[in-house]
């Protein structure tokens, strides 16, 4: 069975799109397992022929959406997530702040 793998991935971004609109912990439990299934079936495929994905730029977070980070992480794990949020990188190639970048 030959599988494309673009579909897979375009199956797993509807998936998250549904995971981001849902109210409940259950629902996202849900849709996080349906997107570590297809995780599965590409890692199991042994296609070696994978496409470039091309980065799209994440749209800016709703109040929902910031509501609902604040509900799963709590008030510290979204005030990390909003400090890195703002630090920029200054190079695509390092890791971080480390005085061992190159």
């Amino acid at each position: 069975m030959n599988i494309h793998i673009s579909g897979l991935l375009q199956k797993m971004e509807e998936e998250l799109q549904k995971a981001k609109n849902s109210n409940g912990n259950e629902e996202i439990k849900l849709h996080a397992a349906v997107i570590k299934s297809l995780c599965d079936v590409i890692l199991e495929s042994g296609q070696s022929d994978i496409p470039k994905v091309q980065e799209k730029k994440a749209p800016a977070i709703s109040d929902q959406s910031e509501s609902m980070l604040h509900q799963l992480m709590g008030a510290e794990g979204s005030r990390k997530y909003e400090e890195t949020k703002k630090k920029e990188k200054k190079d695509d190639e390092a890791n971080g702040d480390s005085i061992f970048d190159f």
